[in-house]
């Protein structure tokens, strides 16, 4: 039975360590160390190659430049779909009346007026830059896109299931209109009868023409 010394063929010439260290030497960057000055760090302690950029990096917004907030409408436009313009250069129009021309009248008390009810949608009015004449409800964001005839016949044929309130976009009225079956009926004639007058606007506080 022969002797085994514990060590292989081919090691003989290998130095013998105090059991603490073995293998080859290890020269990379330990855990825990201090980086060193003048070289990028990457995560987790090791060290970027020079010239490089460490991962994980992303440039920063430059300051000084606002963000847009969400829900808000862009400038040059104003909610309800109405076109904004700059105080003294607003859009110039004559109303038409018994054959006679009133104005002439800027855009911001057009839609006064169709607010009001002293403007018709089928009113003819008569566009002071280029002449045309056309009716009201043409202009953009004076009358709702809705028309009113259409409203009376719901309101009359299906009022009391809110068909009236949902076609104008007012989710919440015809909601609670068909649950309540428009009050067993007392709401339905009393928004049949605003429509007829014309005192219902749409959701966006347009007239309807």
């Amino acid at each position: 039975m022969s002797n085994f010394n514990g060590s292989y063929p081919g090691n003989e010439d290998a130095p013998q360590g105090d059991g603490a260290s073995s293998g080859s030497d290890y020269s990379g960057p330990s855990y825990g160390q201090p980086p060193q000055q003048g070289q990028p760090q990457s995560p987790y302690g090791q060290q970027a190659p020079q010239g490089q950029q460490a991962p994980y990096e992303q440039p920063q917004q430059p300051y000084g430049q606002p963000q847009q907030p969400y829900g808000q409408p862009q400038y040059g436009q104003s909610p309800y779909g109405q076109p904004q313009y700059a105080k003294g250069n607003e859009p110039m129009f004559y109303l038409l009346t018994m054959g006679q021309e009133q104005g002439p009248v800027p855009y911001s008390q057009l839609a006064q007026m169709a607010a009001a009810g002293a403007l018709k949608g089928e009113s003819p009015i008569r566009d002071a830059a280029s002449g045309a004449v056309f009716p009201a409800k043409q202009v953009p964001g004076i009358f709702s896109d809705k028309d009113w005839l259409t409203a009376v016949l719901l309101s009359f044929f299906l009022g009391y299931l809110g068909v009236d309130r949902f076609y104008l976009g007012q989710i919440g009225l015809g909601v609670v209109k068909l649950i309540t079956l428009g009050a067993c009926g007392v709401w339905s004639l009393i928004d049949f009868i605003l429509l007829l007058l014309r005192k219902i606007n749409d959701s966006e506080g347009r007239p309807l023409a």
